[in-house]
């Protein structure tokens, strides 16, 4: 457990990670002087005990590490547990039950770590002009209706345009500025926006950064934490009822396309549990002051980019940036195009037809035609592709099977919402934004057909990686050492071939780790694959067997098997789907296998069966088996 100390609330240890968001040698700067002229109120006290406390967990998140960003070093060191002690102004009622259990509920979920507070009294807290300094300048006319969290990417764009458009009332726009590569644009899209709607948006933004500190985590998922509540503040501020993430539907969704990745494609910014959560925590402090949602919570990332042409305002599109590899862009290329993001955006552009409005100089790697050195980002592009591709062409039934815990949590954020209907709505997005996916991967093959036939193009660009994942000799070059082969297959390393007589003889004795990705049973194996979904239950089943004889080694071999009608009764199952389990754990391994070595395993992994006998994990596997949470 990491014990975090807020601005001093007690003597810091030396294992202590130490806090300090305001008075001397801080190391988290709170800097909301953008305030100063357009807000005419007091803060409350819990507003700035919340903003303290929001700061807090944000600045905690970068300054401790997670294991990494490849599946080899996440596993259990991706999650990590936090007691912040934390000084504030009210910790009676921060220590209640019922809102010590909104915030544990709201940050735990969205980060994917364990939290634990313990509030005290603050002795010496920070001024209230330390966060909003007041003036003579302040304007007090302008009246807003609406509060939107804007980052200056196209959702929350096309979030402001659409509501700008659609209403007659004043927008207020909260941005939180934590990378300063972004603020030329932002500001360059607040004075587009200003212009098209003369008088009627207000801009506020604030910034908050780490002060002469090395981050040295850059997942940082609490950030949606800290920005929902500077729109809280602002919005209870101004009197404003309405406060408004912006974030298509699939990001919302967020399902894992890859195992590959965790970072950015596994956050829950605006996931509906989360916007819920954040919205039972906030009605804590101010009952019925204010609601947050997400109006484009059905729609793709296509749909939205539509409303820009819709209400007249293509021409913001090119100032606009959804990169998440911010430190990585230069003024020619604010784009890298090859994270999740930029995959997202661009393909979406061109499925809307609206590419002259996003110049395609303004990505470092073109999506279909640029080569991907990168190993990481080729893999991105594949799982990416191939999702995609598996969706356009699954049935309902195996798409809900796949994805069946992600839907369930993406559908129990609408209580007043029926099931049914709303699992079928979440199928209708997905399979749109795969559709649009498969559309323009289809369009840009069509186009460069011929430099893919005489060979002009980039072996490790889009466009011959999917011709080649189509012909079925592609792999994705993933933990062997090799590089992708003239013909888009995996090249082996010859001289490991050749001392150990195939390059596979690495992975034995497997390694195994059996544990939990996003509340799902998962499977990983070293220097193999991560298998996630309900199948993976037939490992778990068999676990408690395999240890009792790896303790025991003596005990007769044929009793480290379990009979089918005991796993029957254990998973509480026909026979029928415990079979199908085990062919489909089996299949997804040996396909990874295959996909890393270029041929098929010699043997069954990990799961082996014995006529008359049942099932048994490999007995020279090594196991271990993580906890849910």
């Amino acid at each position: 457990m990491v014990r975090v100390v807020v601005n001093r609330a007690v003597p810091t240890e030396s294992d202590d990670l130490a806090i300090r968001t305001h008075g001397q040698n801080t190391n988290f700067k709170l800097n909301l002087e953008g305030y100063e002229r357009k807000l005419a109120a007091i803060v409350d006290d819990l507003s700035l005990d919340l903003l303290e406390i929001a700061a807090a967990i944000f600045a905690a998140d970068g300054l401790e590490r997670r294991g990494g960003p490849v599946r080899s070093m996440f596993a259990a060191s991706w999650h990590r547990d936090f007691h912040f002690i934390i000084p504030v102004r009210k910790p009676e009622f921060w220590s209640k039950e019922a809102v010590n259990n909104a915030l544990v509920a709201a940050v735990s979920f969205l980060s994917d770590d364990a939290y634990a507070f313990t509030f005290t009294k603050a002795v010496a807290p920070a001024l209230r002009q330390d966060f909003f300094r007041f003036g003579a300048g302040v304007d007090g006319a302008f009246q807003a209706d609406d509060v939107i969290l804007f980052s200056g990417g196209l959702d929350s764009l096309a979030g402001a345009v659409q509501t700008l458009s659609e209403g007659k009332g004043n927008v207020a726009l909260v941005t939180h500025r934590s990378a300063r590569k972004l603020f030329r644009h932002q500001n360059r899209l607040v004075e587009d926006l200003q212009k098209h709607f003369k008088n009627r948006v207000r801009w506020f933004p604030v910034e908050a950064n780490y002060s002469d500190i090395e981050v040295s985590e850059t997942s940082q998922r609490s950030r949606s934490f800290y920005f929902a509540t500077l729109g809280f503040v602002t919005a209870t501020m101004l009197g404003v009822k309405r406060l408004h993430f912006f974030e298509n539907a699939n990001v919302s969704l967020n399902l894992p396309i890859s195992a590959q990745v965790i970072g950015a494609m596994a956050t829950r910014t605006t996931h509906p549990l989360v916007l819920r959560y954040f919205g039972e925590l906030f009605d804590l402090i101010q009952s019925g002051a204010v609601s947050i949602g997400n109006p484009f919570c059905w729609q793709t990332k296509s749909e939205v980019v539509a409303k820009l042409r819709q209400h007249g305002c293509s021409d913001l599109v090119r100032h606009s940036v959804s990169c998440s590899h911010v430190r990585f862009q230069t003024i020619l290329h604010p784009h890298c195009g090859e994270c999740s993001q930029c995959l997202d955006r661009r393909s979406a552009i061109l499925a809307a037809k609206m590419q002259d409005c996003d110049p395609a100089e303004g990505y470092a790697i073109d999506l279909f035609v640029g080569e991907r050195k990168n190993q990481l980002g080729r893999t991105l592009a594949i799982d990416w592709m191939r999702h995609a591709l598996w969706v356009n062409g699954t049935t309902d039934e195996l798409l809900i099977a796949e994805h069946v815990g992600d839907m369930g949590r993406y559908a129990t954020g609408f209580p007043e919402r029926d099931p049914t209907a709303c699992m079928k709505e979440i199928i209708a997005f997905v399979r749109r934004h795969s559709g649009d996916v498969v559309s323009v991967l289809k369009q840009a093959s069509s186009e460069h057909w011929a430099n893919v036939v005489d060979q002009d193009l980039p072996e490790t660009s889009m466009v011959r990686m999917f011709v080649a994942d189509r012909a079925g000799i592609l792999a994705a070059s993933q933990g062997s050492g090799g590089e992708l082969s003239a013909h888009g297959g995996h090249q082996r390393a010859e001289s490991q071939n050749e001392e150990t007589g195939g390059a596979a003889v690495g992975i034995y004795p497997l390694k195994v780790t059996l544990g939990w990705f996003r509340s799902r049973p998962m499977i990983e194996i070293q220097g193999l694959d991560m298998v996630v979904g309900s199948h993976v239950r037939i490992a778990r089943e068999l676990f408690a067997n395999h240890a009792k004889h790896q303790a025991n080694p003596l005990v007769s071999s044929s009793s480290s098997f379990v009979s089918l009608a005991d796993l029957m009764k254990q998973m509480k199952c026909r026979d029928l789907l415990v079979q199908q389990y085990v062919s489909r754990c089996r299949r997804q391994l040996a396909r990874a296998y295959a996909d890393i070595f270029g041929e098929q395993p010699a043997k069954q992994l990990l799961i082996q069966n014995r006529k008359n006998s049942g099932y048994r994990l490999d007995p020279e596997s090594k196991v271990t088996l993580i906890a849910p949470g």
